[in-house]
């Protein structure tokens, strides 16, 4: 092996503790929502979101995730689309904003410096 037993317990004892506090918010958070919309208790309202989840990925299984997965994303390109929108229209247009990066020197598409010690900074 090439870790020894301690440092392979210790690290499974960190991932352990990652994934539970990682779980907790993942069920929480929503469970927050639905105690703010509908007065619940929130012990009940996690149960309920746990619940929700199980029966929902045994049931459906993958694809019933992936599909979850992929109205996620759509919801992320709307947002993202949103925010560009909604950016160019308050500052003048995608125009403005494209002179605003030339005033700047910010515009450098075929400047692909490989060399992690260059000055130069794109930020």
């Amino acid at each position: 092996m090439r870790y020894d037993r301690g440092i392979r317990l210790l690290v499974s004892i960190f991932y352990i503790v990652q994934t539970i506090l990682y779980m907790a918010i993942v069920l929480y958070t929503p469970a927050l929502a639905l105690v703010i919309v509908t007065g619940l208790n929130v012990w009940i309202s996690v149960f309920s979101v746990g619940l929700v989840c199980i029966f929902y990925t045994a049931l459906g299984g993958m694809k019933a995730v992936m599909w979850t997965d992929v109205f996620q994303v759509g919801i992320m390109f709307i947002g993202l689309f949103a925010i560009i929108i909604k950016g160019s229209v308050d500052h003048g247009g995608f125009g403005n904003i494209w002179k605003i990066m030339y005033d700047n020197d910010r515009i450098h598409f075929w400047d692909l410096e490989p060399d992690p010690r260059s000055v130069t900074r794109r930020t």
